[in-house]
């Protein structure tokens, strides 16, 4: 299944958790990752942009051979199991709010070989003006609000914004 089917489904998830066979792996997107870290078992997330639908998706991933295990601890949810995909039902629905600030709360993932390739207008490699940024700034002796306005515009130049 392509993440934009992925997204289209959990676009109007609230209170499910949907898993998604990839490969050996099971994965859980967006909310139904919130819900199966926050109520199943808290597996590392991974946030990542995917170009093809434009924007930052939240997923966690676990073995096929961990799934019956796992499904033991929702053994009182209801679980609809297809080919490629499960559905365990029965969750509190989720704010929205509280969905956005848990996600937005998650680094996002950039893959070394996107930082390596990107150049700048100027034409420096922005890791390495980047990196060098970063080893000026001193959280230390700065405010929140420096040190948020630092990060917004080291995130500006990686977005090539600036």
């Amino acid at each position: 299944m392509s993440i934009s089917e992925i997204l289209k489904k959990e676009a109007t998830n609230i209170g499910d958790i949907i898993l998604f066979k990839d490969g050996i792996f099971w994965r859980a997107y967006e909310r139904s990752a919130y819900l199966f870290t926050t109520h199943v078992k808290p597996y590392q997330l991974t946030k990542r942009y995917f170009k093809n639908v434009g924007c930052e998706v939240v997923f966690c991933g676990f073995p096929n051979t961990t799934l019956d295990e796992l499904l033991a601890k929702v053994s009182t949810k209801e679980v609809v199991r297809e080919d490629n995909k499960i559905s365990i039902a029965g969750f509190e629905p989720i704010e929205n709010e509280v969905f956005m600030v848990w996600k937005n709360g998650i680094q996002t993932v950039v893959k070394q070989s996107e930082i390596e390739h990107y150049v700048c207008d100027n034409g420096y490699n922005s890791k390495e003006v980047i990196l060098q940024s970063l080893r000026n700034f001193r959280v230390a002796s700065s405010t929140p609000i420096e040190c948020q306005q630092f990060l917004m515009e080291m995130q500006k130049q990686l977005d090539g914004t600036v």
